[in-house]
Formats: C-alpha cells, structure tokens, sequence
C-alpha cells in the first residue's frame, strides 16, 4: 500500500543523543514512529553519521526493523553517501518520510538534496532533534518554504489510516496513548 514511501531514520545514535534537547521524550517518539512504520509495511533505512567514531544506531531502534539496511556515512546529507544513494536510486520512492537526528545539519541538508531530486519530503516534528530548538525551529521554517512538509507523526499517520475502521486503528491508537 505504501511501496513508494520511506521511512528515513537520520542519526540516532547514542553518542549524538548527548546534548540534545528533551532527547528521551525524542528517543520515546522515534521508537514510536518506527514501530508505526513497520505496522503499516513502510519500507524503513537508517544512516549512521561516522560510525566509527559515533558509534550505531541506537539498539531500542535498530531491534524494531532489524532487516532495514543501515548506511555509514561521512557526508551529512544522506543522498551524498554512495552507497545510500545506490539502493535509493535502485527503488520507486517517491516520498520521504524523515526522523532522526541533527534537524540543522544532517537533516537540513538531506531534504535539500532530495528537493532537488523533485522528491516530496515529511518531515515527522515530534522526531527530529537538535541541541538548539531555536536553531531546529529557525531550520523547520526554511524547509517549509522550500516545499517541505512538516508535521507530527501522529497528523501523519492518523491521515495514512484515514478512519478508525481501518484495521490498524485500534493498535495505533493504543501506542499513541502510551506516548502521554
């Protein structure tokens, strides 16, 4: 139903968690929206920024799509990796759907990237995090006028389920109510 989305999980590694703003409320949403994600049968990747050195994906998250590939990365946009941009290519996407870490750097440059390409582009709100809110939100409104959409997971998926007699409704809605 949904072969030509992705979910693109930017950075979460533990390392960067360190200084980010109200990162266990953020690591709470990202479990949530991959959980979703996987719920629903959307095609999910991760990037890992110089893992090396950074460390992986947090393993809370790596443990909900354990098939998804994860892409190591020097760049910080995601599309300047060659080897995620091989297997991206090698797909029909046609929109993506991102969450992770860092809204002003890795993330901003990534959607930019993806503009580029003529790709729609969601960014989840609630799953994005950064050390400065005020350099994120100054970030988020630039996206915004470049044509990105930027929403919360929650507007995003009640919007994919579309009525509550859809067959997920009543699991996805049990989720939400954890997040509060």
């Amino acid at each position: 139903m949904f072969d030509e989305l992705l979910l693109l999980v930017v950075d979460a590694q533990e390392r960067l968690f360190d200084k980010i703003y109200q990162k266990e409320n953020l690591k709470k949403r990202l479990h949530f929206v991959i959980d979703v994600a996987n719920d629903l049968g959307i095609q999910i990747a991760f990037t890992e920024q110089y893992p090396e050195k950074l460390g992986e994906t947090c393993s809370h998250l790596r443990k909900l799509a354990p098939k998804s590939p994860r892409f190591s990365k020097k760049t910080f946009s995601a599309l300047a990796c060659p080897e995620f941009l091989d297997w991206f290519e090698e797909r029909s996407f046609r929109h993506i759907l991102i969450i992770g870490l860092e809204t002003p750097i890795c993330i901003y440059q990534t959607v930019l990237d993806f503009i580029d390409k003529d790709l729609e582009c969601t960014l989840l709100t609630d799953a994005m995090g950064s050390r400065s809110q005020r350099d994120a939100d100054t970030v988020l409104k630039t996206l915004r006028g470049a044509s990105c959409h930027c929403l919360p997971s929650e507007t995003v998926f009640y919007s994919m389920l579309r009525s509550s007699d859809h067959p997920l409704f009543k699991s996805f809605n049990e989720k939400v109510k954890k997040l509060y």
